[in-house]
């Protein structure tokens, strides 16, 4: 880089402030991804691609020679005509025309010989025309290699978070994003791509003008292409603008283009943008100083576009971007400079203002945790404003951050605080969502307003995440506190725990007339427990818990005695306290005698416990023992039996075995009794007298005659299909079964598989599959390989995967799988006899399936149908299923895996498969995997079943293989990648020399990784013993990840550090814990340090 491009940023026309305002706004967007970057076709040229002037000259010799290609059979023109050669001549040499319209003149030309002999082929020439009309740009753009290979501007522009928009034709940026980050970029082939689409992933690519990958994108080139993009279609500025404000883009930057295309910027004009724009130019040597300005300032003023300079020639472009990228990424890491703990605390207790302001912005954008901890007793009424004036801090406020010791520092001050900083906390407050204050924040309300209604609707937001009520200092808060809980339980904690609390205890909650209206308005409302016994009331725990406080008398009313309207208004208020009557509990803070006046002894849904209430305290009404009942939603949970419709007692003969046929098809159209009798308990008996080993020892012929009979009747073969199953089963189990009652089982089998779920017509075949005689195996086989049509068997349960792949989870409740796990028991058991007898037969079934069905079934019986050829993605998934891969088979099953990468697959049992694929067989440019990555929790399982499967074979895996390849890859691609990597290394550090390859992975993949980690808890085992080698790692791990501003300081963290320290410790590594304790104090917090320090660092 020469001293002159050095000095180019602050010189006059490119002054360092503003350079500096470029820098600070690009390292904003890195934030949120609000860049959009535009990339003309000077991004381009520097590869050696023509200018506009040169593709034109190209476009027009390529069609002078290609045209003949456009002919054949059917074609209006036998041969080219000399003229039209002629006449491309003239316009490439001499027409005058401009190169649109030298364009058109081409296109037309193209459609002349795209002309069929028939008038009634206009489809046919039309999709011809669209085949070949970008001939030359995908010739030209696509399939020759450029000049230069390497595009240094672009792997530059790659290292911007930013959505890229191009009016270039080639694929350059595609390629650049290939070899960096080893996948497939989002692309958009053309404008008309953005239809539907939601928020872009961060570096998608927009070809505005269309790019030739396939057939009928609109390529602009011409006039006429330039006018149905920017004229005609209307809507191509409304999808540019409607994209760009789902991006919440706020910056657009536009590099290699000269700015003459007025349709390009007027794409970007609307106000409803908001877009901060900027252009980096080139400051040409013939160019003035004036004259520049002049140049920016109309720019600036015409078109809101605020010029860079980046060099005097062409080729300081790439040595400008690498400057501006190393800026741009040493402006965001000073904005996130880790803040320590002792920083802030610093700054807090020296009352430096300004500097505070500075670290708790920076320590809120680090998203840092323990902020809250270093306001403890350490905040004045100064730092508080600060804190409320900081838009940041505000802003995690409104958002339902919680801040306790903030709360409890601005509750101890809040009176010293100014008007104007009172009045802002009390608008956050109001403002706040649920999970935000505590008792703290219902506190400073008080203080603010002491007006029932207002605390009430501001403080029931969280007040029942409030432990300690005795920390409310106001009663009034604290009735508010527990009207709020009988309204809405808190999710935190027992209710009727709390109250009883020994801290809580003896809190009396003294009710104002409002707070007394309030507490009926919400009892009132629970208008279904008042239709229940009081048993069942009672089983409402902010009931309960309501029934307990009257009880103690720790509910009291301020003006003393309780009004009228307590007693009269509420009927579960009366329910309460007449059951406390009726054990002898009525509190003494009320009056017996008006809830006597006011109960209402006509209501008969008063509960059965009125019944003795009256017998009690008021006979002389002279009121039935039972008038009095629970309500209409009573209901008692006692389990009963069910019971059959009709006994069945063990038959005897054949009479008693038609005699419960009979009864059994009876039973089917009676309807449940309330008697508990039903046709479940009709098929459990049922069982109960037929399915036991005593019944077949002595009764078996005529359990054989019950089995005869019960599987030639349709209507008893179809409703009592299971437990026929389990009769038979109970037969064979004591080898009492007759022959003939299995043989007519299976000319029945049929009409079982069309009458109920799999799983019952199975039971029976899949005893004898197993534990079967060889005589009832044939039957079963005979019928599995002859009768039985696996075509017609489902292979999917859920009819809505049908199109997808098949999915084990949902096999396994199919016919067809049931086929499958017979063919498997019987290929374990008996395979020759399978090979002999019935292997060709059960291959030919497989051929004559569907194409997923068959495919599938082929990868299930591998070792019958294996082949050279490449296997399919149903193969592979069914093979998946039955087996567990080796390097032959994985080398034939890439392509299978590679597109199943590509979609949203996700099936489990093919994890371990694809693993071990991609392990010995699939690099990651070969997998091709492209952006958006479709089912991203699967390649995250995947990948940490790779990493872990490493960590805990490396000595074991061969010396060749992709681990550290797809690591690479999932850092620069996965944002969950650091934390599964992290998390593996935490649990295998052990493993020093495998954990140490992948952390040197981390770090040397460092820009890529845009997402903190936040350490989870670790726990070194005991029966384990860890190495000095391997603490050592542990300690430079996290240091790591410090130093690189990789690491989120958690409460989590603090514990890990405790632990590594403390298994030093143990094992007497002293240098370890000096060396390790010198790391941790520039981030824990300092009484955390000072106590490791204490404990373990020895003098």
């Amino acid at each position: 880089m020469d001293k002159e491009f050095e000095n180019l940023v602050s010189t006059k026309i490119n002054s360092s402030a503003e350079y500096n305002n470029f820098i600070d706004v690009l390292a904003s967007t890195k934030e949120d991804n609000a860049l959009v970057c535009f990339l003309g076709a000077g991004t381009s040229i520097s590869q050696g691609y023509k200018d506009w002037n040169g593709y034109v000259q190209d476009l027009i010799q390529y069609w002078k020679t290609h045209l003949q290609d456009l002919l054949g059979q059917n074609s209006f023109y036998s041969s080219v005509q000399a003229t039209d050669i002629s006449f491309l001549d003239w316009l490439n040499d001499r027409s005058g025309y401009s190169n649109k319209r030298k364009v058109d003149m081409v296109h037309h030309m193209i459609k002349k010989y795209c002309k069929s002999k028939s008038m009634a082929q206009n489809d046919e020439e039309k999709t011809k025309y669209l085949e070949h009309v970008n001939d030359f740009e995908k010739y030209y753009f696509l399939e020759i290699n450029p000049i230069k290979k390497i595009n240094e501007i672009i792997d530059q522009v790659l290292n911007l978070s930013a959505i890229f928009i191009t009016t270039n034709y080639d694929n350059q940026i595609e390629k650049a994003y290939e070899a960096t980050f080893q996948s497939r970029p989002n692309i958009l082939k053309d404008i008309n791509a953005l239809e539907n689409i939601d928020k872009l992933a961060d570096k998608s690519i927009l070809h505005m003008h269309g790019t030739p990958v396939t057939p009928g994108v609109l390529l602009v080139s011409s006039s006429d292409s330039y006018n149905q993009l920017y004229l005609n279609n209307n809507n191509a500025k409304k999808k540019i603008e409607t994209q760009l404000i789902k991006q919440n883009a706020h910056v657009l930057l536009f590099i290699g283009s000269s700015l003459q295309e007025e349709e390009v910027l007027n794409l970007f004009s609307s106000d409803s943008l908001n877009l901060k724009k900027y252009a980096l130019m080139q400051l040409r040597d013939d160019i003035s100083e004036d004259q520049a300005n002049l140049v920016k300032e109309y720019y600036r003023e015409e078109k809101n576009i605020e010029i860079i300079w980046y060099g005097h020639n062409y080729s300081d472009l790439p040595i400008f971007l690498q400057k501006m990228n190393k800026d741009i990424s040493d402006k965001y890491q000073e904005k996130h400079a880790f803040v320590s703990a002792k920083e802030l605390i610093d700054d807090i207790d020296k009352n430096n203002l300004d500097q505070l302001n500075k670290d708790i912005t920076r320590a809120l954008f680090n998203e840092e945790t323990f902020i809250d901890d270093c306001f403890r007793n350490r905040l004045n009424k100064d730092s508080i404003n600060l804190l409320v004036n900081n838009s940041k801090f505000v802003n995690e406020l409104n958002k339902g951050k919680y801040y306790h010791n903030f709360w409890s520092e601005v509750n101890r001050k809040f009176s010293k605080l100014n008007e104007k900083t009172r009045f802002k906390i009390i608008k956050i407050i109001e403002k706040s969502s649920e999970f935000f204050g505590d008792e703290n924040t219902m506190n400073i309300l008080y203080k603010y307003r002491n007006d029932f209604d207002y605390l009430y609707e501001n403080g029931k937001k969280f007040l029942n995440r409030v432990y300690y009520p005795i920390n409310i200092s106001s009663n009034e808060a604290r009735v508010i506190w527990l009207l709020v809980n009988l309204e809405e339980n808190s999710i935190f904690y027992t209710f009727d725990n709390l109250v009883e609390y020994e801290l809580n205890e003896n809190i009396l909650f003294n009710f104002s007339s409002a707070a007394l209206k309030k507490l009926i308005e919400i009892l009132n409302k629970k208008k279904m427990l008042l239709q229940t016994s009081i048993e069942q009331i009672l089983e409402n725990e902010p009931i309960k818990v309501l029934e307990y406080l009257f009880m103690k008398n720790r509910i009291v009313y301020k003006s003393g005695a309780f009004p009228k309207y307590f007693y009269r208004d509420s009927k579960l208020i009366q329910r309460l306290l007449i059951n406390l009557s009726l054990s002898d509990n009525f509190p003494k803070v009320f009056d017996f005698d008006q809830l006597l006046n006011n109960i209402d002894f006509n209501d008969k849904l008063m509960g059965k416990e009125m019944n003795k209430f009256v017998q009690k305290f008021a006979k002389d009404r002279n009121i039935k023992s039972n008038y009095y009942i629970d309500g209409w939603y009573t209901f008692d949970m006692t389990l009963t039996p069910d019971r059959p419709f009709f006994e069945v007692q063990q038959p005897t003969d054949q009479r008693d075995v038609k005699k419960i046929i009979k009864n059994l098809k009876e039973a089917l159209n009676l309807k449940s009794k309330q008697d508990d009798k039903n046709i479940i308990g009709q098929k459990e008996q049922l069982l109960k007298v037929l399915k036991n080993s005593e019944s077949w020892k002595n009764f078996s012929h005529i359990n054989n005659y019950f089995l005869e009979e019960a599987i030639s009747d349709d209507t008893i073969l179809k409703n009592y299909l299971n437990e026929i199953n389990k009769i038979l089963i109970a037969g064979a189990e004591t080898n009492k079964l007759e022959f003939d009652i299995v043989k007519q089982y299976f000319n029945r089998f049929n009409f079982c598989l069309e009458s109920v779920l799999p799983g019952n017509n199975f039971e029976f075949l899949k005893y004898i599959s197993i534990n079967g005689t060889l005589k009832q195996k044939k039957i079963l086989y005979d019928y599995l390989f002859n009768d039985f049509k696996l075509k017609n068997s489902d292979f999917y349960y859920n009819k809505e995967n049908k199109t997808k792949w098949i999915s084990l989870e949902d096999f396994v409740n199919t016919v067809a799988y049931q086929y499958v796990s017979l063919v498997d028991d019987m290929i374990k058991n008996d395979r020759g006899y399978f090979e002999k007898n019935y292997k060709s037969k059960f291959k030919d079934t497989i051929l004559r399936l569907s194409k997923h069905e068959r495919e599938y079934m082929k990868g299930r019986f591998y070792i019958f149908f294996e082949k050279d050829n490449p296997i399919t993605e149903d193969e592979f998934i069914g093979f998946s299923h039955s087996y567990r891969i080796n390097e032959n088979i994985a080398n034939r099953a890439t392509n299978a895996v590679t597109r199943l990468l590509n979609t949203e697959f996700s099936d489990e049992f093919c994890k371990q498969n694809i693993i071990l694929t991609l392990i010995y067989c699939i690099k990651p440019m070969q997998a091709n995997i492209k952006k958006p990555i479709k089912a991203e929790s699967y390649k995250n399982l995947l990948f940490s079943s790779m990493i872990n499967y490493f960590l805990k074979q490396e000595q074991e895996l061969e010396e060749k293989n992709n681990v550290l390849d797809w690591i690479r890859w999932y850092l620069r691609n996965i944002p969950d990648a650091l934390k599964i990597v992290l998390n593996a290394i935490s649990r295998n550090i052990n493993n020093t020399s495998a954990c140490e390859l992948i952390f040197k992975e981390i770090l040397q993949n460092r820009k890529y990784i845009n997402k903190k980690y936040e350490m989870s808890y670790i726990y070194f085992r005991e029966d384990r013993s860890y190495s000095k080698d391997s603490l050592r790692l542990m300690a430079k791990v996290i240091e790591g990840l410090f130093i690189n501003g990789l690491l989120v300081i958690s409460h989590s963290l603090t514990f890990n550090c405790s632990e590594v320290v403390k298994k030093m410790a143990e094992n007497n590594y002293q240098d370890l814990i000096k060396d390790f304790l010198e790391v941790t104090k520039q981030f824990l917090l300092p009484e955390d340090q000072k106590e490791l320090e204490v404990k373990y660092l020895r003098n």
